[in-house]
């Protein structure tokens, strides 16, 4: 469990926007899967939930922002991974 966790709690809580963006599903999809030994569209779904009971709302990276990101997360601006 996160040390922060308490922390992390009372941002989202405290947030009057929940924004998240397509590389972060990604990777909390990754790290879940590892940590929990789950499937990865079984942990993307966790996700999921987690997002829907935390009414935190997924945007898209803007095309113009593309060249700002890492190598890594390049094109992720169509919203295409672990959707579905």
């Amino acid at each position: 469990m996160e040390t922060d966790r308490g922390q992390f709690i009372e941002a989202i809580a405290a947030a009057s926007r929940r924004m998240t963006a397509p590389f972060v599903r990604l990777e909390a999809s990754i790290v879940l899967a590892t940590r929990l030994g789950r499937p990865p569209l079984e942990a993307k779904r966790q996700f999921d939930e987690f997002l829907r009971l935390a009414e935190i709302v997924e945007v898209d990276v803007p095309r113009r922002s593309g060249p700002r990101l890492s190598p890594a997360s390049r094109g992720l601006e169509k919203g295409a991974i672990l959707r579905g």
